[in-house]
């Protein structure tokens, strides 16, 4: 079984510690942790009843167990191996996936350098404005 910080880098997620010391994913409107026995939960936290009737009918729908049911929020486990519920985890609880950096190729490097030329900032220095 995976732990959080793996499932976290599989995934590029930042993970946090919450006020218990618990490693966790934080989302726009909640969180995933690890320490349930069937896999990891989220915790959605919508502002409206309608809001997570609708996150827990998708999470219902795609095989999560619903532990915690209240009015406008819950917890659900789902399967980490399960790469469908993991996905579905990620974007329900609105969590912001780190961009992955990449090498520039040549014709990037050069649009770079043409712009840094071309930029406010260089056609405002005294020198080239001719004073």
């Amino acid at each position: 079984m995976e732990t959080i910080g793996q499932f976290a880098e599989k995934y590029r997620e930042k993970t946090k510690r919450d006020e218990c010391g618990d490693t966790i994913i934080p989302g726009k409107t909640g969180h995933i942790a690890e320490g349930f026995v069937a896999g990891f939960g989220i915790c959605a936290m919508e502002s409206t009843r309608k809001r997570w009737g609708n996150v827990r009918r998708k999470l219902e729908a795609a095989g999560f167990l619903v532990r915690q049911d209240a009015d406008t929020e819950g917890v659900a486990i789902f399967d980490p191996a399960n790469k469908h519920q993991a996905k579905l985890a990620l974007r329900l609880v609105r969590v912001k996936t780190r961009r992955q950096m990449v090498a520039p190729s040549p014709a990037q490097l050069a649009v770079r350098e043409r712009f840094a030329r071309n930029s406010r900032l260089n056609r405002s220095l005294p020198e080239q404005a001719g004073i």
